[in-house]
């Protein structure tokens, strides 16, 4: 073990001479609620940092990184991209311009002059007028919704969302007929390509955008430092080791089932950023072609369909699909080929923030590991990696189903085992035990398997990277010598959780709002999500030195009904601590 700290530390050699002089963040804990009261509300801060938080900056900095970079180039598919999208936010902000209009029609004033404009309906005829009265030079137009401007849509929209909800209507059954004076919108080269490399239009835009990210980060070094990645892929397998021996020592798994299961997690392929093969211009540039030669065979239709319907992203889909698989057929298996990770005729866009796991693969896109490179405390970014890389491969041990044709989840033969499905339902009541009240007294909570087994990879993960990043790191003696200058307020341990789940650190918002916001989202809701990770942890009581009368001090195995805590506080009896392997 001695030797392989020795390893990683030779390895981040970098790293520890960057962090051995600064070990704070540019952010502000809060003053006046401590990590073991509320550890969300000690690190998020929203209030005391605003809604431009520090890891909200940190998620958009390699995006941002890559967005200047993008600024003044110009490509054929690029430039049809930035044609779709400009269209489709024109559209948004027209449409957006006529709710707000509908909105001062409502109050009779916009704040500053007094709104001479009227909406009536009639709904025996099924027609809406809206008349803009203080207007000499208008347009008329007569439409059915789907088919009217998008100003027009958007005045019809607020003005039935402004209305009482007993008077609603569905304004697609009826005529439209407005006078009204047109009104311009205006978006700007930096909105556009914001808005080009998000999610919103990954389907369509992904495979290509990712060659142009990774002919952007070759040619203005934006990878990280080649030492840095061998030491975290080091650190990968580590983490897989230790989770197939925690694996290996649970006799409550058959004898097979369990090698199998350990074989699949041992056997998962870890990607860390960008394959080798495309930090190489000459082959980026060989695929970039591929996806030119098939757009300009197709221009003619999709600017055709752009003109004449709503579908041009699904057929741009289609070209760019085509294009990528003419480039896999001629290229795959081959030194040059960018092997950028393909699922369902598609690509994940590496530009922005992320991590996934598909079972047998888990990804870490290179914005999330882009940061490692700044001035940062080490457990802060031990504790980000590490809880990372650990809760997607704990995705390959949760209860989702998967056994398509391609592959087949080794996990899932855990179902119907007692200590299994045991656990799953522990989490379950565990994650809907967080509940918040709505304005009628209704507890509301989320009701979705994905978040007991978002919750579940959360905490379960947890457990094995804290081992890993002890043993290997923090424990050490190499290790506290190589670092003997940290004069961080918080030790390693403590900047382990707190960079382990900041990330989730969300806008300010109350409870409500809060869920919300975030009621149909896959993991729980980030108010929530970081206090249920730190109460079922031991290792975070040790760390911070909580006492049971804390309100983030670690769960008890077990609660019974009606039991109460030291300060007469009755326990909730579904919020017990899970745990599946001992």
């Amino acid at each position: 073990m001695f030797r392989l700290v020795a390893l990683y530390l030779a390895a981040s050699s970098m790293v520890v001479s960057a962090y051995n002089n600064h070990f704070e963040l540019d952010h502000l804990f809060s003053e006046t609620v401590k990590p073991c009261d509320d550890f969300y509300e000690f690190v998020c801060n929203n209030h005391g940092n605003g809604n431009d938080s520090f890891m909200y900056n940190m998620k958009q900095a390699y995006n941002k990184e890559i967005r200047k970079h993008v600024n003044n180039y110009s490509d054929p598919v690029l430039d049809f991209f930035r044609e779709i999208v400009k269209r489709d936010h024109f559209e948004k902000k027209l449409f957006e311009m006529g709710k707000r209009f509908a909105s001062d029609i409502s109050r009779g004033t916009n704040g500053k002059y007094k709104i001479y404009a009227s909406i009536v309906v009639d709904h025996k005829t099924k027609v809406l007028k809206f008349v803009d009265s203080y207007v000499t030079e208008y347009t008329s137009i007569e439409c059915s919704y789907d088919f009217c401007p998008s100003y027009i849509k958007g005045v019809v929209d607020g003005y039935n969302e402004f209305i009482d909800l007993s008077n609603r209507f569905d304004e697609k059954t009826y005529k439209i007929v407005a006078k009204y004076r047109e009104v311009e919108a205006s978006v700007t080269m930096d909105q556009i390509d914001e808005a080009v490399f998000n999610l919103t239009y990954k389907d369509a835009f992904a495979p290509y955008l990712n060659l142009i990210t990774a002919k952007v980060a070759t040619e203005n070094d934006l990878w990280l430092p080649k030492d840095i990645e061998e030491n975290f892929e080091k650190f990968s397998k580590d983490l897989k080791s230790e989770t197939v021996r925690t694996i290996m020592r649970q006799k409550w798994i058959p004898s097979e089932t369990r090698k199998h299961v350990a074989d699949s997690i041992q056997n998962i392929n870890t990607i860390l950023s960008f394959p080798q093969s495309a930090r190489n211009l000459t082959n980026i540039k060989k695929a970039m072609s591929f996806y030119t030669e098939q757009f300009e065979k197709n221009e003619q239709m999709l600017r055709k369909v752009m003109n004449e319907s709503q579908g041009i992203l699904k057929k741009t889909r289609g070209v760019i699909v085509q294009a990528m698989n003419r480039y896999r057929a001629a290229y795959e298996g081959t030194k040059e080929y960018v092997d950028i990770w393909t699922v369902d005729n598609t690509q994940y866009g590496l530009y922005v923030f992320n991590a996934v796991n598909e079972y047998d693969t888990v990804m870490i896109w290179p914005a999330l590991s882009y940061y490692i490179n700044k001035n940062m405390p080490t457990g802060f970014i031990y504790g980000q990696i590490a809880q990372t890389l650990a809760h997607e491969i704990f995705h390959s041990l949760d209860s989702k189903i998967i056994n398509r044709a391609s592959v087949k989840k080794a996990a899932n033969e855990l179902i119907g085992l007692a200590r299994y499905d045991d656990t799953f339902q522990c989490y379950k009541d565990y994650y809907e035990s967080f509940t918040v009240a709505a304005p009628n007294g209704t507890s509301l909570y989320q009701d979705k398997e994905s978040v007991r087994r978002e919750g579940f990879c959360d905490v379960e993960g947890a457990r094995v990277a804290f081992r890993v990043v002890m043993a290997t790191l923090f424990r050490s003696p190499v290790f506290k010598s190589a670092l003997y200058h940290d004069k961080s307020s918080f030790s390693n341990e403590q900047w382990f959780f707190i960079g382990g789940l900041m990330m989730t650190c969300g806008h300010e918002r109350s409870p409500l709002e809060d869920y919300v916001h975030t009621k149909n989202g896959a993991h729980p809701r980030p108010t929530i999500r970081m206090n249920a990770w730190v109460q079922q942890l031991d290792e975070f009581t040790n760390a911070f030195g909580c006492r049971p009368k804390d309100r983030m001090y670690v769960l008890p195995k077990k609660v019974r009904k009606n039991a109460k805590d030291k300060n007469g506080n009755r326990l909730d009896h579904r919020k017990k601590q899970c745990r599946l392997f001992d």
